[in-house]
């Protein structure tokens, strides 16, 4: 997944995921607001998510992050373990969309 451009992983983009803006932060709940066309969504961030930096618009390397990286207006792809969207979910992994 790290080397996979945000919207392009087969069977998991758009079906097991959400591809949206952070509205919100909560470090000491390890929570983020997304905002995408269905609405938002809370999101529980454990401890062992990965975090992964999509460069691919900026014609750069894909690289690990870390919750640093998970800021409000960015753009990111959260993996979600639960079966189907619901108003809360919570990450398997997130790609930031990164310019650098």
């Amino acid at each position: 997944e790290l080397y996979i451009p945000i919207g392009a992983s087969p069977g998991v983009s758009q079906v097991s995921s959400i591809i949206g803006q952070i509205v919100a932060t909560d470090p000491g709940q390890k929570l983020l607001t997304l905002k995408d066309a269905a609405g938002t969504t809370s999101v529980t961030v454990p401890d062992q998510v990965p975090v992964w930096l999509d460069r691919s618009k900026a014609v750069g390397r894909n690289a690990a992050g870390s919750r640093s990286d998970l800021k409000e207006g960015v753009t990111v792809e959260v993996k979600y373990r639960e079966a189907a969207r619901g108003p809360a979910v919570v990450a398997e992994w997130i790609k930031v969309q990164s310019g650098d």
